[in-house]
């Protein structure tokens, strides 16, 4: 299955959701860092990491929305994308709480 939403042939959903992956994960490893040495730059940096983070989610959720869309009607790829996007954007929504939790 092609996806709709390429660039220069290229399929954007797959090259964007790394960026979330890479600055949650960062973002744990400097909150336990943060946690052991209390410096409180670590904190601010994970704080950012998380919020970028989210902020590429949702870029990368728009992609995946479009290529999901362009699945043709009756193909057997239906319930494992909506369980991908749905568990996705419930991971987004646990992100998002945890940086607004951090901002107050």
């Amino acid at each position: 299955m092609r996806a709709k939403a390429r660039l220069l042939g290229h399929p954007i959903h797959p090259m964007l959701i790394v960026f979330p992956l890479g600055l949650f994960t960062v973002a744990a490893i400097f909150d336990i860092i943060y946690i052991s040495t209390h410096n409180g730059h670590l904190a601010d940096l994970s704080y950012w990491m998380i919020t970028s983070g989210v902020i590429g989610g949702l870029i990368a959720a728009v992609f995946g929305l479009i290529d999901w869309l362009g699945i043709p009607e009756g193909a057997n790829l239906d319930a494992p994308n909506s369980l991908s996007g749905r568990a996705a954007i419930g991971g987004l929504g646990r992100r998002s709480n945890r940086g607004a939790i951090r901002a107050r």
